[in-house]
């Protein structure tokens, strides 16, 4: 889950600023995208993506459900939400290669 966050912030900085208050639609949509891929693909639960990132369960379900809707609606959130998922496929097959001693 973190590693989400990370990807997504890509700095110290960028991090902090996910897991902070800040309301600005760039930092909100992020939010957004790694609920939805933290949920999906990971099978995080409400609570253990809220204490990633630093918020409330409650408001991750609601920013699963904005996930969910702006997924239907804004091509570009969904190229961010498939390119976390892309990150963590290729992340996943680098580590288990990695562990096979493939690379």
């Amino acid at each position: 889950m973190c590693k989400l966050v990370f990807e997504m912030g890509g700095c110290r900085e960028g991090v902090e600023m996910i897991r902070s208050d800040a309301r600005d639609m760039i930092v909100c949509e992020q939010r957004h995208a790694i609920s939805w891929v933290a949920r999906n693909y990971i099978g995080a639960t409400f609570v253990q993506i809220g204490r990633a990132l630093n918020h409330d369960h409650s408001v991750i379900v609601r920013s699963y459900d904005r996930a969910r809707l702006l997924r239907k609606m804004d091509p570009d959130f969904c190229d961010m939400c498939d390119r976390l998922v892309a990150s963590i496929n290729r992340n996943t097959v680098q580590r288990t290669a990695a562990r096979r001693g493939r690379i």
